[in-house]
């Protein structure tokens, strides 16, 4: 009974060294591959016209803060092209970089999986406009801010690495012409699916 004992306690001090709390002070830094998409709706532009957009796998690198065990800050990075596509047709691609700073609450700082939820603003930068309406150019402004909300889970591989996987939900509008004619408000309210791997480090 004794040396049963023993053992069980090994075998539960190795599983337990696996996993490191998450503590005040660390860095987490992930790297994913993420998808853009929005489902079709009135996008405010072309009235009664429904739109998506859909964009090519976007390198995503994100960076957060842990200000407690369960509380940290995340400023997300990433470049991608979108096509915008209307039941007129294709009105052509834009490229953005929306950069996206979030406050999580992390639910299972000390587990193996770690889920987390967040809300912040997003920033996009518009470049490379290739929009057009019927041969015309359509011109955006080249910024917009809106809402973000967040949803994401950390599998941990050992007491460093990970696998992630982060849901975002943005909106985003700008303001949109042809020559100096008002088109009116470009919105979009895009999904970003990503996956990536990541790792904690301790600054304490």
């Amino acid at each position: 009974m004794k040396k049963v004992l023993i053992k069980s306690i090994v075998v539960v001090n190795c599983l337990w060294a696996g996993v490191v709390f998450a503590d005040a002070g660390d860095l987490i830094v992930r790297g994913r591959l993420s998808l853009l998409h929005s489902s079709r709706g009135d996008n405010g532009l072309l009235p009664r016209t429904n739109t998506s957009l859909d964009s090519d796998p976007m390198p995503e690198l994100d960076v957060t803060y842990m200000m407690t065990k369960n509380i940290g800050a995340e400023l997300s990075l990433g470049l991608t092209r979108v096509e915008l596509k209307t039941d007129l047709g294709n009105l052509g691609s834009v490229g953005a970089a929306p950069p996206t700073l979030t406050l999580q609450y992390h639910f299972s700082p000390d587990k193996k999986i770690r889920p987390y939820v967040g809300a912040g603003l997003n920033y996009t930068y518009f470049h490379n406009n290739d929009l057009n309406l019927h041969g015309k150019s359509i011109g955006i402004d080249k910024q917009g801010v809106g809402l973000a909300l967040q949803v994401g889970t950390d599998v941990m591989i050992n007491d460093k690495y990970f696998f992630n996987a982060d849901v975002k939900y943005l909106t985003i509008s700008t303001d949109a012409h042809i020559g100096s004619k008002s088109l009116g408000t470009l919105k979009a309210n895009p999904w970003v699916f990503g996956i990536g791997i990541g790792r904690r480090f301790s600054l304490n």
